[in-house]
C-alpha cells in the first residue's frame, strides 16, 4: 500500500484528518498547494489502482487518513459512472459535481462507513472543518478524475469496468 508523503506539519487536523493542501479553485478550508508539486488528490489518482487492491491499510500519518478517504471517494464516483453510464464528457462531469456535492456522512455519523479509522469530531466546529474539506476535496477529484476516465467522450472501460465493483479495505461510501 502507498502512505501519504505529504508534509502535514503545518496543517490543521480534524477527526484524526490531516487538511492537507489542495490545487483547486473550489471553496474550501483547504490550504492552497504549491502547484508545481503533486497534492493529495495527484497522490491519491496515482496510487488508487495500487491501493484498490488492498484488503489492509496501516495508518502512519493524520495524510494517510485524507489518502483512504480520497479513493473510497473515487470507488463511489467510478461505481456511478458504471451505473448511470454517461453518454459523455460532459454528463459524467454533471453526475460526479452532484455526487461530490451531495450531502454525505462524516466521522461519528451512523452512514459513515469508515469511522472506526478517523476519530468522532469533539465539537460542532471539528466537524464542519472536516465536512467543508472533504466537500472541497471531493470536488477536486471530480475534475480531475473526469479527465482521467474519459477518453474520446467516453468512459475509459479500464478504469470504469476494472474498478468499479472493486473495494477498497472492503469498503464503500454508499
Amino acid at each position: 500500500a502507498y502512505h501519504c508523503n505529504i508534509d502535514e506539519s503545518a496543517c490543521q487536523v480534524a477527526c484524526r484528518t490531516a487538511l492537507l493542501p489542495i490545487k483547486t479553485k473550489a471553496r474550501g478550508n483547504a490550504p492552497p498547494a504549491d502547484p508545481a508539486i503533486d497534492d493529495i488528490v495527484d497522490l491519491a489518482l496515482y496510487t488508487f489502482k495500487a491501493n484498490a487492491l488492498q484488503k489492509n491499510f496501516e495508518f502512519k500519518t493524520h495524510g494517510d487518513r485524507t489518502l483512504v478517504y480520497a479513493p473510497l471517494f473515487i470507488s463511489q464516483c467510478l461505481a456511478r459512472i458504471h451505473s448511470r453510464k454517461p453518454a459523455s464528457k460532459t454528463e459524467g462531469n454533471k453526475l460526479l459535481y452532484a455526487l461530490a456535492v451531495e450531502e454525505f456522512a462524516k466521522p461519528g455519523d451512523r452512514g459513515f462507513p469508515i469511522t472506526n479509522f478517523f476519530e468522532v469530531p469533539k465539537t460542532k466546529d471539528e466537524a464542519e472543518m472536516w465536512r467543508v474539506y472533504a466537500k472541497q476535496l471531493r470536488e477536486e477529484i471530480v475534475v480531475r478524475l473526469t479527465d482521467k476516465i474519459f477518453t474520446d467522450d467516453q468512459p475509459n472501460k479500464f478504469w470504469v469496468a476494472q474498478f468499479a465493483k472493486r473495494k477498497f479495505m472492503g469498503k464503500s461510501l454508499e
